[in-house]
């Protein structure tokens, strides 16, 4: 049994949104060193998707009466050296992760008995909202993909 309560469940969103966060900034500094407008019209969708995203864990913390983490600088990836396949494929790495992450958080609630900590419409709406996030980050990973393709 998944070793899940209240309090780990909230973490977890917590995490969740905190990559969100992250990917948002990286996408957002691919999308300033970004020269081709039609790349920054793609990562530009990115970013919009990810801050929905982000207002979708916010909300799960909110109900769950948690506390939205501060956010956090990332790292400097130095994409303005880097050549256009590297910038991709970082990215891409980056977009499987997420979508690994909800993955196994989706998989890891279905394991555990939810309602013993939220009620039974809170369980669904949750595992879907999930379902919805892994969704979304497969159409990235395929956006990414043609991202190779914008020359």
């Amino acid at each position: 049994m998944a070793k899940i309560n209240e309090e780990v469940l909230i973490g977890l969103i917590k995490r969740g949104l905190e990559i969100e966060e992250n990917n948002s900034q990286i996408v957002l500094k691919l999308f300033i060193a970004e020269e081709d407008v039609e790349r920054r019209k793609i990562l530009y969708e990115i970013i919009r998707d990810s801050e929905y995203h982000k207002s979708l864990l916010s909300g799960w913390i909110r109900t769950l009466k948690g506390e939205i983490p501060p956010v956090t600088q990332i790292r400097d990836y130095g994409f303005d050296e880097m050549f256009i396949n590297q910038k991709l494929d970082a990215l891409r790495r980056i977009e499987n992760m997420i979508k690994d992450f909800y993955q196994c958080l989706y998989d890891d609630l279905k394991k555990a008995d939810l309602e013993k900590f939220i009620e039974k419409d809170r369980a669904r709406r949750l595992l879907s909202s999930l379902e919805t996030l892994i969704h979304e980050e497969d159409e990235h990973i395929k956006i990414v993909e043609g991202l190779w393709n914008v020359r």
